[in-house]
């Protein structure tokens, strides 16, 4: 049996992993848009992006310690964007690959401050006020621009950078998402639900993992 006949089989699967990842990551970013607070007292149906915004009308928001949660939960999304962005680069058509990088691209112009606190920030005029919302939408555009790097690098070690991505959207996500839902439950009457979105969110970033780490393992194997 040939050399070639035995890594046939690891390059099917490494390649199932590939595909089932993007699958994943897609859906991560379906899920953005997806209700993370479903609350019916309070008509709250709201995306990642939307909730953000919508939180800074709490009190414990807008003047507590909670004030950077929106910008921690911006910057999750952010994350998760780049983490997507970087897995189409198994995407071998140049053209295709960068068109739905594109289109992942999306959310960062919701991100961005709006045109008076860009301003702000050019002319550098109270630029605390939007600093932290301008800075995870950098993180998003610097993420994406650096996928013309990140494309030639090694197949392991974007493995290890999707690892890295996912946990850190997840982690900030999760905190960010479980203190603001906390802030308005204590804000309104009535319970403030698990939205699908945010179920999905985590969800497809874990399963990000597991089939990133499932594919790093197997191209160790076969360098074995």
């Amino acid at each position: 049996m040939t050399t070639a006949t035995l890594r046939t089989p690891r390059q099917t699967r490494g390649q199932q992993l590939t595909a089932l990842r993007v699958v994943a990551l897609a859906l991560m970013w379906i899920a953005l848009w997806g209700a993370w607070i479903p609350g019916e007292v309070v008509s709250l149906n709201q995306n990642a992006l939307d909730l953000a915004e919508w939180s800074t009308r709490l009190e414990v928001v807008r003047f507590g310690g909670l004030r950077l949660l929106p910008d921690f939960l911006r910057l999750a999304v952010a994350l998760g964007i780049v983490t997507l962005a970087v897995s189409f680069s198994s995407i071998r058509p140049l053209l295709l690959r960068w068109s739905l990088r594109a289109v992942a691209a999306l959310p960062g112009l919701i991100m961005l401050p709006p045109y008076a606190g860009v301003a702000s920030l050019v002319w550098w005029v109270d630029p605390s006020q939007y600093l932290a919302r301008f800075g995870a939408a950098l993180v998003l555009w610097l993420g994406i621009a650096a996928c013309l790097i990140i494309d030639g690098l090694p197949e392991g070690f974007q493995d290890g950078l999707l690892i890295g991505l996912s946990v850190g959207a997840l982690a900030l996500a999760s905190w960010a998402f479980l203190m603001l839902r906390g802030a308005f439950a204590d804000h309104y009457p009535g319970p403030v639900g698990l939205g699908w979105g945010y179920i999905g969110f985590c969800w497809a970033l874990l399963l990000t993992v597991a089939l990133s780490a499932l594919r790093w393992q197997l191209g160790r194997s076969a360098a074995a």
